[in-house]
């Protein structure tokens, strides 16, 4: 006898979900499936005109849910670099058989950027002695950077790498190390 088979086939389909900014890039998230294949798929994301080549292997039970043929190994999340300001980021599912390459989306995110920022928790003297503490970033890196004191015109170099959870948890996409004494 003879049967007749609807072979699945034809260009990726997927979605870019999120893009978000952060210190010193951005954060982007999506799935993409190509129906050629149930492995998963490569998917190049464009950073303001920069790309990067990345496997959609994340697991994402809400696509292999609503996919079972093709299983949840079909997500992507990766941190790609970008300098501050807006930064465009494009996704496309890369086709395997017949099809074409397909645009997944676009997005726009802000990636921090601007003069370091810092405050002077507490000053005090006792006797000859001067003492000073609080905490410093720069918006475009999420590294301990260096904090220049002055006490009548007398210069000393410090880094301000000291812990300080309570700006982590107010940025937390620099971390705690940005306290000084």
């Amino acid at each position: 006898g003879c049967r007749i088979v609807d072979i699945a086939g034809g260009s990726p389909f997927g979605a870019l979900d999120v893009v978000s900014g952060r210190s010193g890039g951005v954060s982007v998230v999506g799935w993409a499936v190509d129906p050629d294949i149930t492995s998963p798929d490569t998917v190049h994301v464009y950073v303001n005109g920069v790309g990067y080549a990345v496997t959609a292997d994340a697991t994402r039970p809400d696509i292999g849910g609503g996919l079972p043929a093709y299983g949840p190994l079909h997500g992507f999340s990766v941190d790609l670099p970008a300098s501050g300001g807006v930064a465009t980021v494009c996704a496309y599912g890369i086709n395997v058989g017949v099809g074409a390459h397909t645009l997944l989306g676009c997005r726009t995110a802000w990636v921090p950027t601007g003069s370091p920022i810092g405050v002077i928790d507490v000053l005090a003297r006792a006797g000859s002695t001067a003492t000073g503490s609080g905490w410093v970033y720069d918006p475009d890196t999420a590294a301990s950077i260096p904090v220049h004191v002055y006490v009548n015109g007398v210069g000393y170099a410090v880094t301000a790498n000291g812990n300080r959870p309570d700006f982590a948890g107010t940025m937390p996409f620099y971390g705690a190390a940005h306290g000084y004494s």
